[in-house]
């Protein structure tokens, strides 16, 4: 089977992993790398990342709208409340956060 081009590890990438292992080896206190090499990290994991966050705020969202069963049974005299604050304050704060983290 055929390697794609962004399979091919190209000269580069071998640079780039010599410089990594040259950071961990260096037994610094704090692992930091370099500006350059965070930068490609930020730039190649962007999507991934933001999908991630997607999905785990969909998913806490839902999980967080689900405790409305818990406080309907055992907060039903200020039920409408905690719902009002629930559905109409904290999950358009959490829609929001999605939205500008999606940027």
């Amino acid at each position: 089977m055929l390697a794609s081009t962004l399979d091919r590890p190209s000269p580069e990438d071998s640079q780039t992993l010599a410089e990594v292992e040259r950071t961990i080896t260096s037994g610094v206190g704090a692992l930091c790398f370099s500006r350059g090499l965070e930068r490609r990290y930020q730039t190649e994991t962007r999507l991934q990342r933001r999908e991630f966050l997607t999905a785990m705020g969909i998913g806490g969202s839902l999980i967080y709208n689900l405790f409305l069963i818990t406080d309907w049974l055992i907060l039903r005299d200020v039920f409408v409340y905690v719902a009002i604050g629930r559905l109409c304050l904290i999950t358009p704060m959490f829609i929001i956060m999605l939205i500008l983290a999606r940027r």
